[in-house]
């Protein structure tokens, strides 16, 4: 397990791992700190932080396509700048109320982000913390649920979004969505036919 590996050292995972191919990574009690880019772009699919952990250096999950929610546990005060940037299967992320500060570009880019649960506590968001969705309605989303932690008019200054799209979209948030079938349809059908490439006729 990877975790066993660096068993009793404190500052560990500070050097990339991605050669070794684990879709897992369990952590022991004794780990405090993930290093700087420690499992940045691997094919992990989930993390069992330990209790322990203290820190998350910066770009220490980078660009993992196949981790797809994230539960910091209580403890953790830093989360390092660009820590899940480009996480492009990233659903949902759990922060606790020991997190001082999400640090600038900690959760861009993270095209399918619809989801964050920030405890009472969490003093600082960073601007472009959770920069760089790719649409509109999933960055309204995002800002709805820090609505009970921040004033809105401050969320929206720190990620650059006109309040006019945000009332847009929060108008139709319970609204049912009459193309969902159809939407998971084809999402289904482009799952089950990934590999094939979709050409333009002329």
């Amino acid at each position: 397990l990877i975790g066993i590996l660096p068993f009793g050292i404190s500052q560990a995972y500070g050097s990339s791992l991605r050669e070794l191919g684990e879709t897992k990574i369990p952590m022991v009690a004794s780990v405090t700190a993930i290093g700087d880019s420690a499992f940045a772009e691997t094919a992990i699919e989930s993390i069992s932080f330990s209790s322990g952990i203290k820190t998350i250096g910066e770009n220490a999950f980078k660009a993992c396509p196949k981790l797809t929610s994230v539960s910091i546990p209580n403890g953790v005060t830093s989360i390092g700048e660009g820590a899940f940037m480009g996480c492009g299967s990233l659903k949902s992320v759990k922060i606790p109320g020991t997190v001082d500060i999400v640090t600038k570009n900690a959760f861009a880019s993270c095209a399918k982000l619809a989801s964050v649960t920030l405890e009472s506590g969490v003093k600082t968001i960073e601007e472009t913390a959770f920069g760089g969705t790719k649409t509109t309605e999933r960055k309204a989303r995002i800002i709805h649920s820090l609505r009970g932690l921040f004033k809105l008019k401050d969320i929206l200054a720190v990620v650059d979004f006109p309040k006019a799209t945000y009332m847009y979209w929060q108008k139709r948030f319970d609204r049912e969505n009459p193309d969902k079938h159809l939407e998971d349809e084809i999402t289904k059908i482009h799952t089950e036919n990934s590999t094939f490439k979709v050409a333009r006729i002329l």
